[in-house]
């Protein structure tokens, strides 16, 4: 029986110290996203943060892991976006420019702001 219980992390972010708690699991993914874009976790976390908006920290680190792993999906051919769809993700997608590309890690840097996607 897997275990869905909420792991705790935390965070020095500009707004101050966080704690963000999601299931294991999601923990695993953005560590090895953050392993494979050669990127700090807070970076990744810093970078999610200031795109969320509204969305509560647990809800914006889902959705990341779902539209990184969905743009993988589609770069390998697995899957086929609609135009629609599309259009929804670019406009998200476009906030996710810039850390990975630049190998920025220092999310109090300024190039930190936005969160790139490696196409």
């Amino acid at each position: 029986m897997v275990n869905d219980s909420l792991v705790p992390r935390h965070f020095k972010l500009a707004t101050g110290p966080v704690t963000i708690a999601v299931e294991f699991y999601v923990w695993d993914w953005l560590d090895e996203i953050c392993i494979y874009e050669r990127i700090k976790l807070r970076a990744l976390v810093f970078a999610i943060e200031h795109r969320r908006g509204n969305t509560p920290r647990p809800s914006a680190l889902r959705t990341f892991l779902a539209l990184y792993y969905r743009r993988d999906a589609e770069k390998h051919g697995r899957i086929t976006p609609t135009l629609r769809r599309r259009a929804r993700e670019d406009h998200l997608l476009s906030a996710l420019q810039g850390i990975m590309e630049d190998g920025v890690d220092n999310p109090d840097s300024a190039a930190a702001i936005v969160l790139p996607f490696r196409a």
